[in-house]
Order: C-alpha cells, then structure tokens, then sequence
C-alpha cells in the first residue's frame, strides 16, 4: 500500500512558533521546532490534527478497506465510501485505486482543541531550549491523551 500526506500548512506552522515562541518569551523560534511539535502531537494522538490532503493507494478486494490517515473529512472518487462516527475513512474498491481524501481534526490552528494547543506550545519550549532529543514531557501527554487514539491489530 502507497501512502501520503501533504505538510503541514506554512500557517499551521507559522501560529505554532508564535505560541512556542510566547511559551519561551523570545521572538524567531524556528518553523521546524514548530513543526516537529506538531508532528510529535499527531504521533502521539495517532490522528492527523490539522486537515490537509493524503492520497492512498488501495488494492483491489471485495471488502471494506480502512484509510491509514484519520479523522477523514471527505473522500474523492466514485468508488463507494463511508466515515464512520470514530472519523475512519472507509472505501471498497473492485480494482487497485489511488484514493484521495482529506484528513484532520480541525481546519485550522485555531480551531484546535486548547489542551492539544497548549502541549504543543509547551513541548515545542522543551523542545527550543533542551533540543530535538529532548523527551516528552508528562504534563504535555497528560494534555493531549483524551485526543489519543490506540489501534489494535488492523483495521
């Protein structure tokens, strides 16, 4: 199976440093500090936080198949399809299909939950004052586990 996702959105980025750079009261806090934040979020939450596009190429099978990106907003193409109400994007496909769909919890930086803003903002500060090999924090876990989500086995 061939998967992406498009980057994060330059505003996405450019707001997360603002609030990095807040939490730490200095101006400059680099994009990729930012960025990595985010990133480390989405792992940690196991969801794509921020909507953009992702393409996955599904092969061909009689069933449903489950899209690796998620919470899914919105599925392209003919084929039949469904999102469930976890934000599981489904499709079944007769042939091998690049599928293209968007994926994110909210459309934009500031229509993230506070909790999830906040650890990025707060990890993002570990992250520009003890460097990238810092470890994440509890206290930043402990913002964004009720927006984690675990799989178990496949889907």
């Amino acid at each position: 199976m061939i998967q992406g996702l498009a980057a994060l959105p330059a505003a996405a980025v450019a707001a997360a440093a603002g609030a990095v750079a807040e939490r730490v009261h200095r101006a400059g806090v680099e994009p990729a500090i930012a960025a990595a934040a985010v990133t480390a979020a989405e792992d940690f939450c196991g969801r794509v936080l921020i909507a953009r596009d992702a393409v996955q190429v599904v092969e061909a099978g009689g069933g449903w198949q489950a899209l690796v990106h998620g919470p899914v907003r919105g599925i392209a193409g003919t084929h039949p399809v469904d999102i469930d109400a976890g934000g599981t994007g489904w499709v079944r496909v007769g042939a091998r299909t690049t599928v293209r769909y968007q994926a994110g919890l909210a459309e934009d930086w500031a229509a993230l939950p506070p909790g999830i803003v906040q650890g990025i903002a707060l990890f993002g500060a570990v992250l520009a004052t003890d460097g990238a090999d810092a470890p994440l924090p509890t206290g930043v876990t402990a913002l964004w586990r009720p927006w984690r989500r675990v799989r178990i086995g496949r889907a």
